[in-house]
This record gives C-alpha cells, sequence and structure tokens, in this order.
C-alpha cells in the first residue's frame, strides 16, 4: 500500500456493486414470495368461509328434512291373522307379527318411503289382491 490504493480498485473490481446487486435480488425474491403466500393465505381464509358457510347450511337443510317425517300406521287382515303396518318417510318399517316372507313382499313390492300416501294405497290393494283388509 505505498500509494494508498486498494487492489481491488486497481484492479476494478467491483465488489460493492456485486454485493448490493445480490441483495437487491434476495429483496425482490423474498417480496415475491410474500406475495405468494399472502396470495394463498386469501384462498385459504375463502375457502374456510365457503366452508363453514356450507356446514352451517346442510345442518340448516337437515334439520327441515327431519321436521318433514310422515307416518302411517295401518291394520289389515289376511287369511284370519292380524297385522299392524307402520312405515314412515324416514325409512321406518315395522309389521308386527309378519312372516318374513310377508315383510319382503311388502317392503320390495309396495312401500315407498318418499311417497307415504302411495305407500298406503299399495299396502291397500295388495290385501285387497290376497283376499285381505286394511282399516
Amino acid at each position: 500500500m505505498i500509494f494508498n490504493i486498494s487492489l481491488d480498485e486497481l484492479v476494478n473490481n467491483d465488489t460493492e456493486n456485486i454485493i448490493i446487486e445480490k441483495i437487491s435480488n434476495t429483496e425482490k425474491l423474498s417480496g415475491l414470495v410474500l406475495k405468494i403466500l399472502k396470495v394463498i393465505g386469501v384462498l385459504f381464509i375463502i375457502f374456510l368461509i365457503v366452508d363453514v358457510i356450507s356446514l352451517i347450511v346442510f345442518i340448516a337443510l337437515k334439520d327441515v328434512d327431519t321436521l318433514k317425517v310422515e307416518e302411517i300406521e295401518m291394520s289389515c287382515s289376511l287369511n284370519n291373522n292380524d297385522y299392524i303396518i307402520n312405515v314412515g318417510s324416514d325409512g321406518y318399517f315395522n309389521c308386527s307379527n309378519c312372516s318374513k316372507e310377508l315383510q319382503k313382499e311388502l317392503k320390495n313390492n309396495c312401500i315407498d318411503f318418499r311417497n307415504i300416501e302411495q305407500t298406503k294405497e299399495n299396502i291397500n290393494l295388495y290385501f285387497k289382491n290376497n283376499n285381505g283388509i286394511c282399516e
């Protein structure tokens, strides 16, 4: 250092500009990463809000459907045997003292849980066709 000049200045090695450029690129990259994370965060919050609203609507609609359960109870006779048949729109079916064959026949051919009135007509018709009666 006879002339008070550093070796970097003699060979024109501009390390300061290179360091500043690298820092600038790192700042740009971190800014881009932050923007991406913000977008992901906003999308996640929107998704979460939609899920909560969907859950509330689902619960509300489920409760409304359960309030609309229709049920019928029918007393029928066939071959000197009395049967009490209960059917509900919620999928409930009971036939006291029915044989398994009669239960299967009623389930397969007469019962429509979505239309209780039609089910009632079907059961009446079944017993009538087999020389029975329903009240």
